[in-house]
């Protein structure tokens, strides 16, 4: 039996895709959830707290709902801002959204918030959000999309909490899809296993 066919559809897939083949993906390990989280979508360095002066974008949840922060170096709402159309509220997307030049960015101060009763702080359910990370790379005039995902959690010692579960950015210009790994390292694997069922059926 042969899986030609399988394998041209794959990579055929993948080149059409192209746009979004070289998202990094980050995936954080949290033992427990925390009332605030920091990190750099370009290095992938994750913090507990809530640290805008040294990372880019932070969480942070209370009573009130989740709070997120960005470093106010990076001129937020031009060079970093979060997906969605409001100023000051950022959008939650379901997984498989794609993130890129044509989704709406906020162009307020950089500073978000989604009250309690917008989520579920049931710590089980998983949300997604998107950001645009602009002129912070190598060169100049880069321009990078994002996603992250959490879970919001009922009252710990500094009251709601939550747990930052993973993270994904593009190259420059290259959008990214919501809770989606790199997909190179998901063809390898798909072609991985095309390979191990074509040599049992020898």
């Amino acid at each position: 039996m042969h899986h030609f066919p399988v394998l041209f559809s794959i990579l055929g897939f993948a080149f059409l895709n192209a746009s979004i083949a070289s998202a990094a993906l980050y995936t954080t390990t949290n033992p427990t959830p925390w009332y605030g989280w920091s990190f750099d979508p370009l290095s992938g360095a994750v913090t507990p707290g809530f640290d805008t002066t040294n990372y880019p974008l932070a969480f942070s949840a209370n009573t009130q709902g989740v709070f997120v922060g960005l470093k106010s170096s990076l001129n937020p709402g031009v060079n970093f801002a979060l997906a969605g159309a409001s100023t000051n509220t950022f959008a939650i997307f379901p997984q498989g959204t794609t993130i890129d030049a044509s989704t709406a960015f906020s162009a307020g101060t950089g500073d978000s918030y989604l009250s309690e009763s917008t989520l579920s702080f049931d710590g089980s359910t998983v949300y997604y959000l998107g950001f645009r990370y602009t002129n912070q790379g190598l060169g100049t005039n880069e321009t990078y999309y994002g996603w992250a995902n959490f879970t919001a959690h009922p009252g710990g010692f500094f009251g709601e909490e939550l747990n930052l579960l993973a993270f994904g950015v593009g190259d420059n210009g290259q959008g990214v899809v919501t809770g989606i790994p790199e997909p190179s390292t998901s063809l390898l694997s798909v072609l991985g296993a095309t390979m191990l069922l074509r040599r049992r059926r020898k």
